[in-house]
């Protein structure tokens, strides 16, 4: 369980899993002091560690040695009726891009992913499900995934 608790300054949480704590902040416009992690910042790099971690899982147990991950997530919220997931991943190494692109695929396994595309888990506090529509981008040595979400 996560825990976040109002601190003193305005706007700024305390974010606890009982082992690791973090803060979170607003931007200086939306009244905070911009110094920690946004709420939006927070939900990102949620996917961006489970996707980040899941890569790196399949490549350890398939005995592929690569230099890093990198996986790039934002969130594209400017159609109020709509949030995108928008994100990229890059295998750095000496890999061919069919095992990359292998490795890729087998992404729509990750936990966190599988949560953001299943329309089941996703609740509103009124419980209200979302209809999500997944459109995959595929480039040489990475992948964007644009995740549409529609209340």
């Amino acid at each position: 369980m996560v825990v976040a608790e109002s601190k003193k300054e305005n706007y700024c949480s305390e974010i606890s899993n009982h082992n690791t704590i973090i803060f979170s902040d607003v931007t200086k416009e939306q009244g905070g002091n911009e110094q920690y992690f946004g709420p939006f910042d927070l939900l990102s790099s949620g996917l961006a560690s489970c996707l980040n971690i899941t890569t790196r899982a399949i490549l350890q147990n398939r005995n592929i040695n690569y230099e890093k991950v990198v996986v790039k997530v934002d969130i594209d919220s400017s159609d109020e009726n709509k949030t995108k997931f928008l994100y990229e991943k890059n295998i750095i190494g000496e890999i061919a891009d069919e095992v990359k692109q292998h490795i890729i695929k087998k992404l729509e396994n990750s936990p966190v992913r599988k949560i953001c595309v299943d329309k089941r888990s996703l609740l509103y506090s009124n419980v209200n499900y979302m209809h999500i529509v997944v459109t995959d981008h595929f480039e040489s040595d990475q992948i964007s995934h644009f995740v549409q979400y529609y209340a």
